[in-house]
């Protein structure tokens, strides 16, 4: 007769393997745009995050937004597309709090023109170590097309 241990221990592992390969499967977004916009009449906005191993293993990232619309999450190495109309925009950046978007650490104004593209570089750096605590910076910023077109 199996016990009810060996049985309950088998049932949290398979719980657990399928938690960990389902957090692993996960597929890029879609762009995301303005309704109504093609591409002739809007402009690119390219936001990314380069790859670093300082934050890499943090499950938790900054929430994008640009004026009021939630774009996406933007992890370790990750880009977000997003299309706007011509004019002034805002990309503003929220620290992730228990998974929700907590207060602002980024702020970038972009004027747009149609035919366009603009990158977006965010990047939290390593600044030292208080006490065991790795400490960081934040900082978001409008590139230009040589470095934003690196993307990483």
């Amino acid at each position: 007769m199996v016990s009810l241990r060996r049985v309950f221990s088998r049932f949290i592992m398979a719980v657990f393997i399928s938690l960990v390969i389902s957090s692993c499967v996960t597929g890029a977004p879609a762009p995301v745009a303005e309704p109504g916009l093609s591409h002739a009449d809007s402009a690119l906005l390219q936001i990314y995050r380069p790859s670093q191993f300082f934050h890499a293993a943090n499950p938790e990232s900054p929430f994008v937004y640009v004026g009021d619309q939630l774009v996406g999450n933007l992890r370790v190495g990750a880009m977000l597309q997003y299309r706007v109309r011509p004019g002034s925009h805002v990309v503003v950046l929220r620290q992730s709090l228990l998974f929700m978007p907590a207060y602002e650490i980024g702020r970038v104004e972009i004027t747009s023109e149609a035919g366009k593209t603009y990158y977006v570089r965010y990047s939290y750096d390593m600044t030292g170590i208080v006490g065991t605590y790795p400490q960081g910076r934040s900082s978001l910023h409008q590139v230009d097309q040589q470095t934003g077109g690196l993307l990483r």
